[in-house]
């Protein structure tokens, strides 16, 4: 599967200054989001999890592949991943430079996440995600959610002071091992050992359970990380941690993380710092 590179997390006025004519958004400077700019407009989107926002959508295209004899790729995003989804575009036009060739059905990953090449129109691509609440997998078009989940995902590794250059992005479509209490246990204990084949992520997502043996095969099932997320939603930002992790994730109290055997303390200021404060 094609895996384009990790993106940066961003702030909100990266966008550059905008003014608003009835109800669209035109930029005032030739900035990289503008040169991409295909439209711009608010309206209310329905998210994954089935939630109604109303925010701004922007519509952002690839500018190079057509050089390359391929189609473009054109993107409806939400206004507060612009600066990530640029760079997603960056990437994919560097993949095509580089020799790639998309076709329809096509998939690459995105972070943990899958992306499908669809149609947008009989002369472009567009991409499709997983709507991450249907199993098996349904595709829906965008990919707002792998784009923001890639985001959390390097700011939690962020918050505890951890490299980039260790993450490790498995698939939603790898295996985890998981124990039968994950769905209803309040704390989660999390570790990351070297996978058994290409197929394993490495993950073990248990209870943190003191009665509950995990030695015991009977208490134990290998399920898809998608399926575990299905039932545990919070292990999302937890996935890009490296080999050697282990992690107690609590709802009432801060997690508790170790690399190597190392405790890693939340970085003051960080992102999982703010999280905990506004609990």
């Amino acid at each position: 599967m094609r895996v384009c590179a990790p993106i940066e997390p961003w702030h909100a006025n990266d966008i550059g200054r905008s003014s608003f004519r009835n109800g669209r958004s035109f930029s005032q400077r030739n900035s990289p989001a503008t040169q991409r700019l295909v439209s711009c407009d608010y309206g209310i989107i329905k998210r994954n999890y089935g939630a109604e926002a109303f925010v701004l959508t922007v519509q952002l295209s690839t500018k190079t592949c057509s050089a390359h004899n391929h189609p473009e790729f054109i993107l409806d995003v939400e206004g507060t991943i612009v600066k990530p989804a640029l760079k997603f575009l960056r990437s994919i036009e560097d993949m095509v430079a580089a020799g790639e060739v998309f076709k329809l059905n096509d998939t690459l990953s995105v972070g943990w996440m899958i992306a499908q090449v669809w149609p947008h129109d009989r002369k472009t691509f567009t991409l499709y995600e997983p709507d991450m609440k249907s199993f098996p997998l349904k595709f829906v078009p965008g990919v707002n959610e792998s784009i923001l989940q890639m985001t959390m995902q390097m700011y939690t590794l962020d918050s505890f002071a951890i490299s980039r250059d260790k993450m490790e992005f498995p698939s939603i479509k790898q295996s985890a091992v998981v124990c039968d209490r994950i769905g209803v246990s309040r704390e989660l204990y999390l570790a990351r050992s070297e996978p058994a084949n290409e197929r394993d992520s490495g993950w073990f997502i248990g209870c943190a359970q003191d009665d509950h043996d995990h030695h015991d095969k009977k208490n134990l099932k290998r399920l898809s990380l998608y399926e575990a997320f299905l039932q545990r939603r919070e292990i999302q930002n937890w996935m890009a941690f490296p080999q050697g992790s282990m992690i107690l994730a609590r709802h009432d109290a801060a997690p508790r993380v170790w690399l190597n055997d190392q405790p890693l303390p939340v970085k003051s200021g960080s992102f999982v710092a703010k999280w905990l404060t506004n609990q």
